[in-house]
C-alpha cells in the first residue's frame, strides 16, 4: 500500500499525538522522538515534524535545525565562493515505523522537507539541506535524491545543495 498526504498528514509534533508506540527498528532514533523532539521543540533546538495517520498516530518523523560545518573537506564545488563555515539546514532524525516500511513514505517525508527548505530558504541563507546517515542503506536512500556524501568527514556528511533542492 501507498501512503498519500490525501490519507495522512504531516505536521509540526505535538503532545497530542500518539508516539509512545512508535518503532522505526533504531532504539536510539525511537528513543529520541519519544524522549527528546517535544523538548527539542520547546527550546528551539530542533523542529521535528510528524507524518500522522487518521488516529493520530506517529508512522513517520523528521527534524530541521540549522547547522554549519568547515570548508575543509567539502568537494571544491560546494567551497567555492562560500563563507567559512559553510551554512546548512541540517536534515536529522529521520524515522519511518517498521509497520509503514517500503511504502512510500520515506518519500514522502522528503517531499515535505524540500517544500519547507524551499520556504526556509526564503527567509535564511544556507548553502545545502545536510544530512548524516546512520548506515550504508541510509546514503542509498539519500543518494536517490541527489545528496552527496562528503569525502573525509566524520560522521558521514551527505549535502544537496540548495539550488537543487527539487
Amino acid at each position: 500500500m501507498s501512503h498519500t498526504t490525501t490519507t495522512t498528514m504531516i505536521r509540526p509534533i505535538s503532545p497530542n499525538h500518539v508516539f509512545a508506540t512508535f518503532d522505526c527498528g533504531e532504539p536510539g532514533l525511537n528513543a529520541w522522538l519519544q524522549h527528546r523532539a517535544l523538548a527539542n521543540e520547546q527550546t528551539g533546538d530542533s523542529r521535528t515534524f510528524v507524518y500522522l495517520d487518521a488516529q493520530n498516530r506517529v508512522i513517520a518523523f523528521y527534524a530541521l535545525t540549522n547547522g554549519a560545518v568547515i570548508r575543509v573537506g567539502l568537494t571544491s564545488s560546494m567551497r567555492r565562493n562560500a563563507p567559512d563555515p559553510v551554512g546548512l539546514l541540517l536534515l536529522g532524525q529521520v524515522g519511518v515505523d517498521v509497520q509503514h516500511q517500503q511504502q512510500g513514505v520515506g518519500k514522502a517525508l522528503m517531499v515535505d522537507v524540500f517544500k519547507r527548505a524551499k520556504l526556509i530558504g526564503q527567509h535564511t541563507g544556507f548553502r545545502a539541506l545536510g544530512t548524516n546517515p546512520i548506515d550504508v542503506p541510509a546514503q542509498q536512500f539519500y543518494t536517490k535524491f541527489g545528496f552527496r556524501l562528503m569525502p573525509g568527514i566524520s560522521p558521514a556528511l551527505m549535502l544537496l545543495r540548495r539550488r537543487n533542492i527539487p
